[in-house]
């Protein structure tokens, strides 16, 4: 499972049992930045306030696009987002080619040779993919 975790918003790619892991890991992480109790949602659900908007796996955040591709081996539309979270085993790297700079979050291996413009962020290797903006 994939999770998010913005403000006091945590969104992950599946359901947060209130009694796993998941769920015990982003509390501490809450609490260790002094964070309100976080309000839980999961990637595929529509939800907008005065700092995010979220449809369809794909979520927009400080004028970023943020997209998490569950099922699907395509972005919406045309769409050009700046993060990438697959837990795919293929990713459509070739949709993703001619922006400028995106990042890939991903625990798959990535053995094809990659645009410069592309930034792979493997879980396994670096841990948890940390961003601030």
């Amino acid at each position: 499972m994939y999770i998010l975790l913005l403000a006091i918003r945590i969104i992950s790619s599946g359901k947060i049992e209130l009694t796993g892991y998941s769920y015990e890991m982003a509390m501490r992480t809450a609490m260790k930045l002094k964070l309100e109790k976080p309000l839980l949602l999961t990637a595929d659900q529509k939800y907008k306030d005065d700092h995010i908007c979220m449809i369809n796996n794909t979520l927009s955040f400080e004028g970023r696009i943020i997209c998490f591709l569950n099922k699907t081996l395509s972005l919406p539309g045309n769409m050009l987002p700046d993060i990438i979270i697959s837990p795919l085993k293929k990713c459509p790297l070739q949709l993703i080619s001619s922006k400028s700079s995106v990042t890939l979050v991903t625990k798959m291996r990535i053995k094809e040779n990659l645009p410069e413009n592309i930034q792979i962020h493997h879980l396994e290797d670096r841990g948890a993919y940390r961003e601030k903006w």
